[in-house]
């Protein structure tokens, strides 16, 4: 963490017109506005998208500011979205800048007849090459990577327990197929082992006798992303 023992007029303005290019981005995402998300990249920018995480390769990488346009579009999908912004870092070195920040965005929309949401947990990286607050330009531009992690359920006055909604899902031959690793009656075993569940039953290998539906496999998901309650 950087220790500022005396902060400048010129790098606090920096610092405070670099954490509202941060919020005009989820600002003009929860109004669809396409064309000014687009202004706040540099025209030659470079969008990587990492939806596995830290350390793998971009699940796709896109140069130039008119290659996000139907990135952007895709949001008009979603009934509404809502992207709250969380912590921010920035580290300015003369006139170029990086940042790391963090959002949670929920999305969501209607798929037969049923009112469903996506959360996103989201890491940016980005890079402002060129910080001209004080030159001709009024604002600076950035480069960005995202890393995401969804889940998707219904949306529900509660969220989704492991008695009400997860545990029916679990039949008694799998209970007892399982019996020799964890008991899958059991909320604290299912919470424990959770994450390697879910991993079997994204790849259709649990149960033994057929995958489960899709959206009962999202539901797990959403259970996990949601708080994994009781």
């Amino acid at each position: 963490m950087a220790i500022h023992t005396e902060l400048s007029p010129t790098e606090a303005a920096d610092r405070l017109a670099l954490r509202e290019l941060f919020d005009a981005y989820a600002h003009c995402a929860d109004r669809r506005d396409a064309e000014g998300q687009k202004a706040l990249f540099t025209d030659d920018t470079r969008f990587a998208v990492y939806m596995e995480g830290e350390g793998t390769e971009p699940t796709y990488v896109l140069q130039g500011r008119e290659a996000l346009t139907p990135v952007f579009d895709d949001l008009n999908r979603y009934e509404v979205t809502t992207h709250f912004n969380g912590q921010s870092t920035v580290n300015i070195d003369g006139d170029r800048a990086t940042g790391e920040s963090y959002t949670i965005a929920h999305h969501v929309l209607s798929e037969d007849g049923k009112r469903k949401i996506m959360v996103a947990s989201l890491r940016y990286l980005d890079t402002f090459p060129t910080l001209v607050l004080r030159r001709a330009r009024p604002d600076p531009r950035l480069e960005r990577d995202a890393g995401a992690r969804h889940g998707q359920g219904e949306l529900m006055a509660q969220q989704l327990s492991f008695a009400r909604d997860i545990r029916p899902l679990f039949r008694d031959r799998d209970i007892q197929s399982m019996q020799y690793a964890f008991d899958l009656a059991s909320y604290d075993d299912v919470r424990a082992h959770a994450e390697p569940i879910y991993a079997v039953l994204a790849a259709g290998q649990m149960p033994c006798d057929g995958a489960w539906p899709e959206e009962d496999v999202q539901r797990f998901r959403s259970w996990l992303d949601t708080g994994a309650l009781p």
